[in-house]
């Protein structure tokens, strides 16, 4: 369900150059997505350039648009794009990016919403058991400026970037 050939392709680029030095990097967000739109994808560049500055290797992201009952909550009786058109429009967004993608498990694979967390380790478990990971992989959650305090979570387990919204 989830794509890799984005990450599997820039692992091949940075094994051909002796690239790797740390375990790399994978960036995930998740969230309503109902419509995804620049600031989404704004912010995971900015995440993935903060990380670079500080010697990290990026390899791969992931937009994870949240369960509809999520989503319904979320917005109570105010419209909000079903799952399957949350996806598409999270799909076209991402289309010609080298590196982001999307991954349907959460929304579509669920009976029901499930926690940040599990999606966090869901995603690890799924990208180990199917890319090579020679060093060893690393995720981060990353999250708006609006969700700060998230960050107080992942300080015994975990890796986090908050982005300011501006």
């Amino acid at each position: 369900t989830t794509p890799v050939s984005k990450i599997t392709e820039n692992i091949r680029i940075l094994n051909q150059r002796n690239n790797i030095d740390t375990p790399p990097v994978v960036l995930l967000a998740t969230g309503a997505f109902s419509p995804i739109h620049d600031g989404h994808v704004s912010m995971l560049e900015k995440a993935r350039h903060s990380l670079e500055l500080v010697g990290r290797t990026v390899v791969g992201g992931y937009i994870s648009p949240s369960h509809d009952k999520y989503v319904s909550h979320k917005y109570k009786n105010t419209f909000s794009l079903n799952s399957a058109e949350r996806i598409h429009l999270c799909q076209q967004k991402v289309a010609d990016s080298p590196w982001l993608m999307v991954d349907p498990w959460e929304s579509l694979y669920n009976l029901t919403d499930t926690t940040y967390t599990d999606v966090i380790r869901r995603l690890y478990q799924y990208l180990v058991a199917n890319i090579s990971f020679p060093k060893g992989l690393d995720i981060f959650y990353v999250f708006g400026g609006d969700n700060a305090p998230f960050c107080r979570l992942f300080v015994d387990q975990g890796n986090c970037v908050c982005v300011a919204r501006h």
